[in-house]
Formats: C-alpha cells, sequence, structure tokens
C-alpha cells in the first residue's frame, strides 16, 4: 500500500504551471513543500516536495499560501531524470490526492501593518428638516363571509401490521426473560 499522510506549513507559496492534456483541455500542476515536524525531535523538520495535480492543484493555487498549515493525503512517488550535466538526478516527491486545513483563516492570515488614520474633517452643522404632516387614518376593508365547511366522512383505519417476532426471522432466536442479571457484562 502507498499511502502518506502528512501535516505540515507551506516553506513558500505553490508554483503553479498549467499543461495541455491529450484532450485539448487545460490541467493545473501545483508544486509545493511544506515543513513537517519530527516527532519527539526538539527543532527537527522534513521538508518533503509535494505536487498536485487538476482541481486539487487549483484549490491549492486559489487558497493556500505561504505559512499555511495543511494536512495532505497522497502517494509517495519516485522518479529520474538527466539533467544539464549529464548526471542523473532522482526524485521523490508525494502527490497530493487531498489536503485539508488545519487551522482558521484568521490564524494563517499575513499580519498587515496599519496606518496611522488621518483625522476627520469638521462636519458643518445641517439644517433642520421640517415636520411631516400625519396621514389620515385608513378604515379596514370588510371582510367577506365564509362559507361553512361540510363535515368529511371518516376513512376507515388500515389495520397495524402484525409485530415480527424473533422466531420469525431465520437465525434469531429468543432471550428468555430474567436473563439479563446473568450476563458477565452487565
Amino acid at each position: 500500500m502507498n499511502n502518506v499522510v502528512l501535516m505540515g506549513r507551506l516553506t513558500r507559496d505553490p508554483q503553479v504551471n498549467w499543461t495541455q492534456k491529450a484532450d485539448g483541455t487545460q490541467m493545473c500542476i501545483a508544486r509545493f513543500s511544506i515543513a513537517v515536524d519530527r516527532r519527539g525531535q526538539q527543532d527537527a523538520a522534513d521538508f518533503p516536495s509535494c505536487v498536485a495535480f487538476g482541481k486539487t492543484a487549483e484549490a491549492i493555487n486559489n487558497y493556500v499560501r505561504k505559512a499555511t498549515k495543511i494536512a495532505i493525503d497522497g502517494r509517495l512517488q519516485t522518479g529520474s531524470y538527466t539533467d544539464k550535466d549529464g548526471k542523473t538526478v532522482y526524485t521523490t516527491e508525494v502527490v497530493v490526492n487531498n489536503f485539508e486545513f488545519c487551522e482558521p483563516k484568521a490564524q494563517t492570515a499575513p499580519q498587515v501593518a496599519t496606518a496611522p488614520v488621518a483625522p476627520v474633517a469638521q462636519v458643518q452643522p445641517v439644517a433642520p428638516v421640517a415636520p411631516v404632516t400625519p396621514v389620515a387614518p385608513v378604515a379596514p376593508a370588510p371582510v367577506a363571509p365564509v362559507a361553512p365547511v361540510a363535515p368529511v366522512a371518516p376513512q376507515p383505519v388500515a389495520p397495524a401490521p402484525a409485530p415480527v417476532t424473533a422466531d420469525a426471522i431465520p437465525g434469531f432466536m429468543n432471550i428468555p426473560e430474567g436473563v439479563e442479571e446473568a450476563l458477565p457484562f452487565n
């Protein structure tokens, strides 16, 4: 089974690229790394490379930034390529299937320095408003009388279904009355 579950903070904003699939539609690819604390070790962390595709990558691009704490679920993938010097470079990355936010947005929002507020200009007084003249009350319209409703004949009630007993169901047995006291888990 190849399943990876990690939780950590992004070390930088995701790098997003768009590519064209064979059917001509565009697909989003998001690459990022997260800082994952090592359990039981002070000031030690791992920084696995992660890649997401499609709708998951689009969501990461739209909602995740540097220092956002997320949990990812995916699989481990290894690969290799030849660099410009002719050396073979081996890679390991987590292919992200799903992710979840691990803290409220307010905790991950960047702190913005607030500029001092300029003083408000003097407000000029407003001329008084003329009083409103009251409107004469309107008499309610007469309501037409309602015709009496004819009584409805009672409908016959269907008989209640017979209760199902344990004897009627194959594979079940009746438990005798008073056996609860003898059971060891009470």
